[in-house]
């Protein structure tokens, strides 16, 4: 009898093999296309997205993803991150772990949720918190999979879609699926998708994009990510937040709500204001009234971030900054506007999608691209620009960060687009002189005076603030010479609207040039060798493009002073190389007992075909061979 009931139990297995776990096998990672592995780390194995917009202040957003990571360098795609605040609430957080298989080998608990405050090292007070789970297995691969739930309490923007957030991952498929009532109207802005569907369900208009089997591609040198990359930008017409309300339809009334949101925020005192018109009392002209301004508030101020409710978009007063000494981007800006105010000179309150990785603004397309305020003052015969947030920036000085870009500047009239200086090669440049003395031993004492101007700055923008002793360790560890030894030098910044740092240095630098038998070998370059060559690429896909970094000048002349008894053996021919790319140019002149070495590079920046990466290497790599040319000495007694 036994025997029958087990000859009946396994005919059902084989039958139903996998009866018992049906229930818990998902994304095994067999079903994953081959052509989604490749170089991946990670793949997208299901990416779910609901907004629902209740009202034009409330939404939830229901997310369901699952990963199956490939290798450890994928680690990071099983862990949960969402941040919160009193305006975001999350719940409903589930997390699933699955072996190769698919087979399910844990499940998220809540003591496995680590709750915690989000403030950054450099805020004096948020509210924000995060909740963060991690379902790492190391036994790959293997695959994690999230849900939950965030209700938004005030909808001052909607989310972003950008289904391939890296190129390291592929996506299997992803969806975004967005729920609006009839009286409220979506706004969207596609990006390389294939386009939205529209239908109506339960008295809601529902829009929704999707995408499926996306392969991870390999990084290319000068692309714009942004040009490939999948997005869909949503933004509400009307929307609220903590009861002010605004409208997004267009720029002006954007900006409308912002002048509203501030307009009770610049409430300096009658003493503040009486000193400041005493400040400014003797200026001879309305910049030098701001620059008075400016300096004063760089003496007084320093920033701190408070993002707290609302106050992630609007400033604290006026009066609290004077008071305090601090404030965020936001308070700090108000607070230079309501000071210059003071002395009768109108400012914009403009904000600024700063740094490299923020969205540039679709001008058709008004939306939140913005993460930084500064203040636009439009003077009759000139535009200044101010940076309110740092104690040692040049005045009228945008930088990289902010600089070259479209802001959105509040004005009496509401939100107007402006676009921010621009560096161009006029003005950003580096221009080095040196002399180098030359013993017949190779040693040789080196003077050089060099003026790095605006973006050429670089780091020296900064260090140029730090202490003698900061500046010389800095500059040991950034002179391309060995063995060299500072006798003396100078870091100077001249601060104005085109900014630069001189630089001027007394080396000694014993073995600067080799020697052999009767030749001493010189590499005239001492500075400006050129060292970045990007990799080949046979198969480029994307267009060339180069930034406005690459907006520049360079140029060097060196004289050398060679020992008595040596004169040229050998130098170079002169060379000059001209491509859409830029101009580099080379040549030596000798005479008795003296070298002089010129060298120009200027690039031009711009989006260049695709099939023209391979004649940019090209370029690259007759910049690096010209860098490297060597001129010989021969002591002929």
């Amino acid at each position: 009898m036994i025997k029958e009931r087990l000859l009946s139990l396994f005919a059902l297995v084989l039958m139903f093999p996998f009866s018992g776990l049906a229930g818990d096998i998902k994304f095994p990672a067999r079903d994953i296309p081959e052509e989604l592995k490749g170089d991946a780390v990670a793949v997208l194995r299901l990416d779910e997205r609901e907004f629902t917009v209740l009202s034009h202040d409330k939404g939830i957003l229901k997310k369901h993803w699952a990963y199956t990571v490939l290798k450890s360098t994928g680690d990071d795609y099983a862990t949960f991150v969402e941040r919160y605040d009193k305006l975001v609430k999350i719940s409903n957080i589930k997390g699933y772990m699955y072996d190769a298989n698919g087979k399910l080998i844990k499940k998220l608990k809540s003591s496995d949720i680590i709750d915690q405050s989000n403030i950054s090292g450099f805020s004096l007070y948020e509210d924000n918190r995060i909740k963060v789970a991690n379902l790492e297995h190391h036994s790959y691969p293997y695959t994690v999979e999230f849900e939950c739930e965030i209700e938004y309490i005030g909808l001052y923007y909607y989310p972003i879609w950008n289904p391939q957030r890296s190129r390291k991952i592929s996506v299997q498929d992803a969806s975004i699926t967005v729920k609006m009532p009839q009286d409220l109207g979506l706004r969207y802005h596609e990006t390389n998708v294939d386009g939205v569907k529209v239908s109506d369900e339960d008295g809601s208009k529902v829009y929704n994009w999707s995408v499926s089997n996306l392969p991870a591609y390999e990084y290319e040198p000068f692309s714009d990510r942004l040009a490939y990359e999948k997005m869909v930008m949503l933004a509400p017409t009307k929307f609220g937040i903590e009861g002010e309300t605004g409208e997004m339809s267009d720029w002006q009334s954007y900006g409308k709500f912002y002048a509203k949101l501030n307009s009770t925020t610049r409430d300096l005192s009658e003493s503040t204001k009486s000193k400041l018109r005493d400040l400014t009392a003797n200026a001879k002209s309305e910049k030098e009234k701001v620059a008075i301004i400016y300096d004063y508030l760089q003496s007084k101020t320093r920033y701190v971030s408070i993002q707290v409710g609302i106050g992630g978009i609007k400033p604290f007063p006026a009066s609290t900054v004077d008071e305090k000494g601090y404030g965020d981007c936001k308070a700090l800006s108000n607070y230079t506007k309501a000071m210059l105010e003071a002395v009768g000179i109108e400012s914009y309150y403009t904000l600024v999608g700063a740094d490299d990785d923020f969205f540039p603004v679709k001008r058709d397309f008004p939306a939140d691209y913005f993460n930084h305020v500064i203040l636009c003052v439009p003077l009759e015969q000139d535009t200044v620009w101010l940076e309110c947030t740092s104690q040692t920036q040049a005045f009228g000085y945008m930088s990289e960060f902010t600089g070259d870009r479209d802001v959105l500047a509040i004005t009496p009239e509401g939100g107007k687009l402006l676009h921010t200086p621009s560096y161009t090669k006029d003005v950003n440049y580096t221009k080095r002189k040196a002399i180098v003395d030359i013993d017949e031993s190779g040693n040789a004492a080196i003077e050089v005076s060099t003026k790095y101007s605006t973006l050429q700055e670089g780091s020296r923008s900064w260090i140029c603030e730090n202490s003698q002793e900061d500046q010389k360790k800095w500059l040991y560890e950034h002179i391309d010479l060995s063995n060299i030894s500072i006798e003396d030098f100078e870091l100077k910044r001249i601060k104005n609207s085109n900014p630069y740092v001189d630089e001027k240095l007394k080396i000694k630098a014993p073995k600067f040039s080799s020697v052999s038998g009767k030749r001493i070998f010189i590499s005239p370059n001492i500075l400006s060798k050129w060292d970045y060559m990007p990799s080949s690429d046979d198969d480029r896909v994307r267009d060339v493009h180069l930034s406005n970094q690459f907006d520049f000048v360079d140029t060097d002349t060196i004289e050398f002073h060679l020992p008595e008894k040596y004169h040229i053996e050998y130098q170079p021919e002169p060379v000059t190389i001209v491509t859409k790319f830029g101009k580099y140019e080379m040549k030596i002149e000798a005479d008795e007992n003296v070298i002089r070495y010129f060298r120009r590079l200027e690039m031009n920046p711009g989006d260049y075909p695709s099939d023209s990466y391979n004649d940019l290497r090209e370029f690259f790599k007759d910049i690096t061979k010209n860098d490297k040319v060597k001129v010989v000495l021969v002591n002929n007694t």
